[in-house]
């Protein structure tokens, strides 16, 4: 009935700055004025495109997108599942994901919680398919997931750490293991390098992450 109840005060923000982008035909964000991450644009952008295939914007238009990114998720989760090991398990990973609690809670929230779901698929699909056959292309592809789940959400720090004790601890790859992981650091880093160039020109801190921790 066109009543807007926002989960959060930061969840208004969010849609006030992507109306105001689309009213002004931009896609750009409010200057931060803190050291960030892609988090501060990704939101109000999405929000933004969102209510650009309508004519009349309501927030029911975001959660509708928000269906379909959570969807596109469980779709992902079916592929990482299907790589691992089976189309079974491909099938039962989607259930677990499509039936998860938090996933179904998010669907009406404005927060795009979707974007992190996928950002750590997506570090999984692009992880099996370089342990599979390691390559400098693949390294890079798996460097810039890693990069892009970071800066999506910098509370996804213990990722690459953890993906490197499984390479060195539960596989064995003929370069060594120290060794076949120095092209996907060297890759995280480079994709990095230019968010955290930006925060510390504009800011004085080099941190590519937002600096209020998340």
């Amino acid at each position: 009935g066109g009543v807007y109840l926002p989960h959060s005060e930061r969840e208004e923000g969010y849609y006030e700055a992507g109306i105001a982008q689309l009213s002004c035909h931009v896609l750009g964000h409010v200057p931060s004025t803190t050291p960030s991450n892609f988090h501060a644009p990704l939101y109000p952008a999405f929000l933004a495109l969102s209510e650009s295939l309508f004519r009349r914007p309501t927030p029911w238009h975001p959660r509708l997108a928000q269906v379909a990114l959570s969807t596109l998720g469980v779709a992902v989760a079916i592929c990482l599942g299907w790589m691992l090991f089976s189309p079974l398990a491909g099938l039962l990973s989607g259930l677990l994901l499509a039936f998860h609690v938090d996933s179904i809670l998010a669907v009406s929230s404005l927060n795009v919680h979707g974007f992190y779901g996928i950002a750590i698929l997506a570090v999984g699909a692009a992880a099996v398919l370089w342990v599979e056959r390691r390559s400098t292309g693949r390294a890079a592809a798996l460097g810039l997931m890693i990069a892009a789940s970071l800066l999506c959400r910098p509370a996804h720090f213990p990722l690459p750490l953890i993906f490197a004790a499984a390479c060195l601890f539960l596989w064995k790859f003929p370069e060594g293991g120290v060794r076949a992981l120095v092209p996907v650091a060297v890759a995280t880093v480079l994709f990095l390098a230019p968010m955290s160039l930006r925060n510390g020109l504009q800011f004085g801190d080099y941190s590519p992450f937002d600096s209020k921790g998340a």
